[in-house]
């Protein structure tokens, strides 16, 4: 069990001022303000938050100036005040620095059942866990981390002081940065999707050495094809979308995370079709991600749960990307732009831009368009009644007659 870190370590090491408190008292975690031991540090951001810190039964609290100074603001006796400036980030910073003194990582070492190619370079401190497999001429920076089952390729470098979780993969010829951490399961280097339609393959194919195996191949991902209606055709051309076969482009470039990067569970970075694809230093990706071929990430952006962007765009950085949002190919997103959830972008967007919605459009506007949304089912009867307005007044006329109409009363109005 982890001996902690006493106040004025903590306070030390995020920056704090100790308002209140015997600076030796030990804290041994972090913890939410509604709960708490003697030995946890809460925070609080919001004044919403100031009934909760009332009661709190946490040892100290982190809390900004303004927050303080309120005059509902009760931090009760026994309580330990830290006074930071962003009380958000200073519980990461405590939560980091209460974090190393309780994880207990792997000691350094290879596994016995590690297997790790004697052509591979070692770092000092490296730690290589059970399973894990280190590939020909690949390179392992000094104290990494490669948990159970991680992959290595041939070739491929990862940086020192990185982190490889359970199962997470690296390929041949890809190169992993400094202070990373990725993952289990993620999957950096995997081909990129490229392929090529083509209707001539199945002619070149019949010349070809086995050419009866790979046309009927063909013939069958082609009337797949086809039935999935995945191949879109000219039908004025009158082609024919059986003759389609998508020929495999190789994915001969390679994929360069730099310096401070995380990338989430189950995330795929592909590897580019030539060239690189890239991601800045200090991204952060979340799981569920797909980073197509070629794409160019700048510095310091964040990219949350299923989010995907598609081949050879590039990001300016400290770009974000919200759950769920998709980037269309070859595009430009300017530095600092915000790409709200669910939303699917389709053309380029300047710096800072802010967009939501498919297609996506400027935050302002696509909340306007919302509001006239919600308008819509009202628009509608009073177009109806209009126009019932309207023929009654052609009645009228085909007759050879003249007719003063009322307005129209709240009850039509409201008549479907």
């Amino acid at each position: 069990m982890s001996m902690g870190r006493t106040l004025r370590e903590i306070a030390d090491a995020i920056g704090a001022d100790i308002v209140r408190g015997d600076p030796e008292a030990t804290f041994t975690r972090v913890v939410p303000v509604d709960d708490g031991a003697p030995d946890g540090l809460t925070f609080v951001t919001k004044s919403k938050f100031l009934s909760m810190l009332a009661k709190t039964r946490a040892g100290a609290v982190m809390i900004a100036p303004d927050l303080l100074a309120r005059p509902e603001t009760i931090v009760p006796e026994p309580v330990a005040i830290l006074r930071v400036h962003d009380a958000y980030v200073a519980f990461a910073r405590a939560a980091q620095f209460l974090g190393e003194a309780a994880i207990s990582w792997p000691p350094p070492g290879v596994h016995p059942m590690a297997y790790v190619d004697p052509s591979a370079t070692i770092g000092d401190g490296v730690t290589i866990g059970p399973m894990a497999v280190v590939g020909p001429e690949a390179e392992i920076g000094p104290r990494a981390i490669l948990y159970e089952g991680a992959h290595v390729g041939a070739r491929a470098v990862v940086g020192a002081e990185t982190i490889l979780y359970d199962h997470v993969v690296v390929r041949h010829g890809c190169r992993v940065g400094a202070r990373c951490t990725i993952h289990a399961g993620a999957v950096v280097g995997a081909d990129g999707f490229g392929f090529a339609p083509s209707r001539e393959a199945s002619t070149v194919a019949a010349t070809a050495p086995g050419a009866a195996t790979a046309t009927a191949a063909g013939a069958a991902t082609a009337a797949a094809t086809a039935t999935a209606g995945a191949v879109v055709a000219s039908e004025s051309a009158g082609a024919d979308l059986a003759d389609v076969e998508h020929i495999k482009i190789p994915q001969v470039g390679t994929v360069v995370i730099e310096d401070d990067v995380e990338v989430g569970a189950n995330t795929c970075i592909d590897r580019a079709t030539l060239g690189v694809t890239r991601i800045g230093a200090g991204t952060k990706i979340d799981n569920l991600v797909q980073i197509a071929h070629n794409v160019e990430m700048g510095e310091g952006c964040i990219v949350v749960a299923q989010a995907g962007v598609a081949g050879s765009t590039r990001l300016g950085r400290r770009t974000i990307l919200a759950a769920q949002s998709g980037i269309a190919g070859h595009l430009e997103v300017g530095a600092g732009a915000v790409v709200f959830a669910q939303s699917g972008v389709m053309t380029s967007l300047a710096a800072g831009a802010q967009v939501l919605g498919t297609p996506a459009r400027p935050k302002r506007e696509f909340f306007r368009v919302v509001a006239r949304l919600t308008k819509l089912e009202d628009l509608v009867r009073r177009v109806r009644v209009l126009e019932r307005g309207l023929e009654e007044l052609k009645s009228w006329a085909r007759l050879g007659c003249s007719t003063s109409l009322a307005p129209a009363t709240a009850e039509e109005m409201d008549t479907p």
